[in-house]
């Protein structure tokens, strides 16, 4: 080693929001009950700054996979180049129903086989 030599360690540090799969984000969107029926118009914080805009109309089924093309890092060495953001959407349930929510579910479903849900 002469003195004039550098040696750097970096470390990628997790983030709280994205995961990195070379030049592409990961990110998991959670969505509710009535946003997984209905659809749903969502904001996503980029690294970036920029708010990304998803989204969807209908249902939405759990673990339903989005590919956003050109939103995710940039590419080595050819920067003006990205990769995707792949979206992921985690419904989440309520934990309970007020009874009025019950007698509209009821309702709703009300004939319908077990088979067609």
């Amino acid at each position: 080693v002469n003195s004039a030599d550098f040696y750097f360690k970096l470390v990628q540090v997790p983030h709280p929001l994205f995961s990195r799969d070379g030049d592409n984000l990961h990110y998991t969107m959670k969505i509710s009950l009535r946003e997984a029926l209905l659809g749903f118009r969502k904001a996503i914080p980029h690294l970036d700054g920029n708010a990304i805009t998803v989204k969807r109309d209908g249902v939405t089924q759990p673990g339903h996979i989005e590919r956003l093309r050109g939103k995710g890092m940039p590419k080595f060495e050819h920067y003006s180049v990205f990769g995707d953001l792949i979206v992921t959407f985690k419904v989440i349930y309520p934990e309970e129903f007020s009874s009025q929510q019950l007698k509209y579910a009821q309702e709703f479903f009300h004939g319908t086989q077990r088979e067609d849900l």
